[in-house]
């Protein structure tokens, strides 16, 4: 197989294994359950790709990105228009989660 054929390849099997432990240690975390959302279940399952408890990523990249367009004052949104600029301002001093994953 070509470098380039790779993708007409099938994915491997998640680990289940390595996926349960992953969520017995997410559970081990001084956190709430929970707390992190989607990125907890996307770290079980990379750890279901990897075969391992512990997953690892090269080079990640991240974007974050914000917009404070007024769609807030049509319900769409769980916060005021002003936690916008809070929320911005927490990101830029390293105090929300998002900062500690880019540090890592």
């Amino acid at each position: 197989m070509a470098n380039d054929e790779w993708w007409q390849q099938p994915a491997q099997a998640l680990d289940n294994n390595a996926r349960q432990q992953a969520q017995a240690r997410q559970l081990q975390l001084t956190k709430p359950p929970g707390s992190l959302g989607l990125l907890e279940s996307i770290a079980i399952d990379f750890a279901g790709w990897q075969g391992q408890v512990c997953p690892s990523l090269k080079q990640p990249h991240i974007y974050l990105m914000a917009a404070d367009h007024g769609i807030a004052q049509q319900n769409v949104s769980a916060f005021p228009q002003a936690v916008t600029i809070e929320m911005l301002r927490n990101f830029a001093n390293g105090g929300a989660a998002i900062a500690v994953i880019v540090n890592h």
